[in-house]
C-alpha cells in the first residue's frame, strides 16, 4: 500500500489542527484548530514579519482509532508563489477540501501551489524516525532507518536504536510518533502517533505497530 492511500483509510476529514513554524521552531508555531482554518491576511503577514529562512506547514488529523497523523511540509522556491501568498494558497485548498479524505488535499496541494502532478510521497523516504516533544528537546529524534540501509528491521534492532530514548519507550505526557521524511523538492513528511495510554495513564511505545509500518512501506508486497 502506498503513504496517500494508507493515510486516506486512516485519516477521519476534516482536518482538526493547522501548524506554521519557522525555521523548524515548532515550541513557537502558530497553531489553528477547526473550525476556525481562515485567517486574515493581517494575520498571515504579523507571523511572517520576522527574518526566517524555512517555512513550514503541518496539517493534523484524527485518526478511525482516535490517534494522531499528519503531513507536513517545506515552502520551496519550486512555488511560483512568495510565501504570504503561499500561506494563502493553503488555506484556500485546506478549506476547499476539508470534508474530502486525504488524497483529495494532497493532490490539490501539488497542483494548486506548485502546478505539479503527484509531488508528494510517491519515492521512497530518505529517513525514518520515532519521537515525541522530549526526543527534540534531548538531541533529536531516534533514527531507525536510512535510505540505503537494510530493509529488514527486527525488533531486536529496533530496541537496540533505542537505547538512550526512555520517553520514546514509556511517557507520561506525550506519544512517540513515527515519522517518514521525504528530502524531495519540497521536503515533506508524514507522521503516525505509535503509542496509546495504558492502564497506568502512560503512553507506551507499540513495536508491533512500528513493524508491521516498517514492512508495509518498506518490504511492500504484490498481489
Amino acid at each position: 500500500m502506498d503513504y496517500i492511500s494508507f493515510i486516506s483509510q486512516i485519516a477521519k476529514p476534516p482536518a482538526y489542527r493547522v501548524g506554521l513554524a519557522l525555521d523548524h521552531r515548532w515550541d513557537q508555531a502558530w497553531r489553528l484548530f477547526y473550525p476556525i482554518l481562515n485567517p486574515t491576511k493581517q494575520e498571515i503577514s504579523s507571523f511572517l514579519n520576522s527574518n526566517f529562512e524555512i517555512l513550514a506547514i503541518e496539517t493534523y488529523y484524527k485518526t478511525v482509532q482516535d490517534t494522531d497523523c499528519f503531513f507536513g511540509f517545506e515552502y520551496s522556491k519550486k512555488s511560483s508563489l512568495n510565501h504570504k501568498l503561499f500561506i494563502e494558497k493553503y488555506f484556500e485548498v485546506i478549506n476547499k477540501t476539508l470534508r474530502k479524505q486525504f488524497n483529495i488535499l494532497v493532490n490539490q496541494l501539488s497542483s494548486e501551489m506548485y502546478n505539479a502532478d503527484k509531488l508528494f510521497m510517491h519515492s521512497e523516504p530518505s529517513e525514518i524516525f520515532l519521537s515525541n516533544r522530549y526526543s527534540f528537546k534531548s538531541g533529536g529524534p531516534c533514527v531507525i532507518w536510512k535510505k540505503g540501509e537494510s530493509k529488514n528491521i527486527s525488533k531486536s534492532s529496533l530496541m537496540t536504536k533505542l537505547d538512550g530514548y526512555p520517553s520514546l519507550l514509556v511517557c507520561d505526557d506525550d506519544y512517540t510518533s513515527i515519522e517518514f521524511i521525504f528530502n524531495s523538492d519540497p521536503k515533506h513528511w508524514f507522521s503516525y502517533q505509535v503509542s496509546k495510554k495504558d492502564n497506568d495513564n502512560k503512553y507506551r511505545l507499540n513495536l508491533d505497530e512500528v513493524e508491521k509500518l516498517l514492512k508495509m512501506f518498506l518490504i511492500p508486497t504484490h498481489d
